[in-house]
């Protein structure tokens, strides 16, 4: 499928006044020198992101179930290829706080597997049936 032009972006949304902070999403597979998977911004007033926000927006970039994946930080440090993930489970107030975060794919060893990854919205395919019809996804998600 060939690429798709590039979209404009979008109106200033928020205050300009007001900081705002990156939060970036990365593949584990990758090096540090690889571009970001995703970067949302934690426009919330104690610099945080809804966890389900950034976990979905994951997922779709990733083309996997909403209940594959999961986030994860590093354990320790370096640039060793083997690294180890500790996985990130939501926080009783459902905010994301810090700077960096892994997209890791269950079931598969995150410092090795190389997900693909989908390049726009475009691209990606809405689950449709996923629902119940007060919009809580079904344990039975039908694949991407």
């Amino acid at each position: 499928m060939a690429a798709l032009p590039p979209f404009t972006p979008p109106a200033m949304t928020h205050d300009p006044g007001i900081p705002s902070r990156e939060i970036c999403f990365r593949h584990p597979a990758y090096p540090s020198s690889a571009p970001d998977l995703l970067v949302l911004i934690a426009a919330d007033s104690d610099g945080g992101l809804d966890f389900d926000v950034a976990l979905v927006s994951c997922c779709i970039v990733a083309d996997v179930r909403w209940d594959s994946g999961y986030l994860a930080q590093k354990d320790g440090a370096g640039a060793s290829s083997n690294q180890s993930f500790r996985r990130i489970d939501r926080p009783p107030d459902g905010t994301l706080r810090g700077r960096e975060f892994f997209f890791c794919i269950g079931g598969r060893e995150p410092s090795s597997f190389k997900y693909p990854v989908i390049p726009s919205f475009h691209h990606w395919r809405f689950p449709h049936g996923g629902f119940d019809e007060d919009g809580e996804a079904r344990g039975d998600l039908p694949p991407p």
